[in-house]
């Protein structure tokens, strides 16, 4: 946990990434400091954090801790002290009821009882919505009126205006530096009893094994608590993203919370309204929620045969649902109220299934319109692992691949060809391997090596393919394509190379790349193939 200032901001989209980007900061500016010091030492606190990141969780036990060490605590949700006091509750009043509420208690005797060391803790600032204002004067009420008191809030950085409480002491959690995601998975399957159903629980290397699975969960402790939570129950995460994926939407409707009550629809129902959600929200996250609802029951009218106004009924009452499992969420800022996905890997998973699973007739418009969109990166991938892996590369080829102006769109359909592990046409592959070739031979250095190092996973799954489009630089005329061509060479095996050749040009003086363009992407060639230790020989 760090200390930092947390500014304000005007702008939703802005906001909104940041939310969303959050559980991927490498660390604050600020000092660190111990979680469990929270309101020791000043003692009006406000902590920050992004979806997953365990405010909620950090909360309760600073309210356990604190109780323990002989403080009257107050646990409190500040979406219900708002509703409370829309309906005519003072802050005190709702706090203190809310709080001892089912604990034989009198709310009003110890509102009144001489005790000066409260400890008020209040989840979810920005949660209060409209109510914001009001709960944030009242927080500050409280302190005034109870000097000795200490007070500790959370909010989301997005919906949270940190102006009315500027003099208290704001904090961010952060997710730990260098985290091991494999030893982190270890020791949380040790805490809920998972040996008992893992075998291979002390080799942490075994739980995860697929990288791309290794980063997505090193960045959110969300992702880590879910993975452990499959494992645990004997379910296999899988070797790829979109295993994992497939694994944590079954799970979660397999085994919904109680909180979430009856579903409202059918299973294909509800993955319909989460994937076009999911599609809508990449397509412009800071659309409104009432606009969403109402595109949602527009398509879903007449897949279900029902009136317009019945398809809106439906819609919202699965956005609920969904809501109450805890995969959306209703965020606010300012005035604008958003729906958006827990983690921004699951908008973009549902997203691509919703992609997947478009009529053939309107899959190569809807792919077409999205090629060339940043945000559709992930979601066109895991469009193509989940069977649409032509139509999302045909459209990628057809926003253009070639040059500068395509490189964006190559590299993406390069990751989609290496990683997705789907089957494409002969075709779209051979236009691609083309541009990447055209690109690995120009006279633009960055260009050229940035298409190189994407091409070395193709290397290994593609060899019979990449390695005469590789052999075929290896006497270009600049350094860096030489490079590329020797790197893929290498990276595609033994059996594709003279050794000898090999050392003897990569030792040559032509080779070497100039003293400016060492510390460039082409060094990163070295830095990701055997070819640094052939060249080292």
């Amino acid at each position: 946990m760090t200390t930092e200032t947390i500014p304000a901001t005007t702008d939703t989209q802005t906001a909104l990434d940041a939310y969303h980007g959050w559980s991927a900061r490498p660390g604050a500016k600020g000092e660190t400091c111990d979680a469990d010091s929270v309101g020791r030492f000043f003692r009006q606190a406000v902590i920050i954090a992004g979806p997953g990141m365990g405010k909620s969780t950090l909360l309760r036990r600073l309210a356990r801790n604190y109780a323990l060490d002989g403080y009257p605590v107050l646990l409190v949700d500040a979406k219900r002290i708002a509703a409370a006091m829309k309906n005519g509750s003072s802050f005190e009043t709702a706090a203190f009821e809310l709080a001892l509420d089912g604990s034989h208690l009198s709310a009003e005797f110890l509102r009144t009882a001489p005790i000066d060391d409260w400890v008020l803790i209040c989840d979810g600032l920005d949660e209060a919505g409209s109510s914001q204002p009001s709960v944030l004067r009242a927080l500050r009420k409280f302190q005034h009126g109870r000097p000795g008191a200490r007070i500790i809030t959370s909010s989301r950085p997005i919906g949270y205006d940190p102006a009315p409480l500027e003099n208290w002491r704001h904090y961010e959690i952060v997710r730990a530096p260098g985290g091991d995601s494999g030893r982190d998975l270890q020791r949380l399957l040790r805490q809920i009893g998972g040996e008992t159903v893992i075998h291979n629980l002390d080799d942490p290397d075994q739980l995860i094994r697929d990288r791309h699975i290794r980063e997505a969960l090193g960045h959110s402790p969300l992702m880590l608590g879910i993975a452990a939570a499959l494992i645990s129950r004997g379910h296999s995460i899988g070797h790829s993203r979109v295993d994992l994926f497939r694994a944590i939407f079954a799970m979660i409707q397999a085994e919904p919370p109680e909180r979430a009550g009856p579903a409202p629809a059918t299973t294909d129902v509800l993955d319909q309204v989460i994937d076009h959600l999911c599609a809508l929200i990449l397509d412009d996250p800071i659309q409104p929620k009432d606009a969403l609802v109402k595109l949602i029951g527009e398509q879903l009218a007449p897949a279900l045969a029902v009136p317009p106004l019945q398809g809106r009924s439906t819609a919202r009452a699965c956005l609920h649902y969904w809501e109450a499992i805890g995969l959306v969420e209703t965020v606010s800022h300012g005035t604008t109220v958003l729906l958006t996905m827990v983690h921004q890997s699951f908008a973009e998973f549902a997203a691509g299934r919703f992609i997947a699973g478009l009529p053939p007739t309107d899959l190569d418009a809807a792919v077409a319109v999205r090629a060339a969109n940043d945000r559709w990166t992930e979601g066109l991938w895991f469009a193509a692992a989940e069977g649409a892996g032509d139509k999302v590369v045909r459209g990628l080829i057809a926003a253009g691949v070639d040059g500068r102006n395509g490189e964006d769109t190559l590299l993406r359909a390069l990751d989609i060809v290496a990683t997705a592990r789907v089957p494409l046409a002969d075709e779209l592959v051979e236009r691609l391997f083309h541009a990447a070739r055209s690109d690995m031979a120009s006279d633009d250095v960055d260009l050229a090596c940035s298409v190189a190092v994407r091409m070395l996973p193709l290397a290994d799954v593609l060899a019979d393919r990449v390695v005469p489009l590789a052999t075929d630089l290896l006497n270009a005329g600049h350094p860096w394509s030489r490079l590329a061509g020797w790197t893929l060479v290498v990276e595609a095996g033994r059996v594709h190379y003279d050794l000898g050749a090999a050392q003897s040009s990569l030792a040559s003086p032509s080779l070497a790349l100039e003293p400016s363009d060492r510390a460039r992407p082409g060094r990163s060639l070295y830095n990701l193939s055997a070819v640094s230790d052939l060249a080292r020989w």
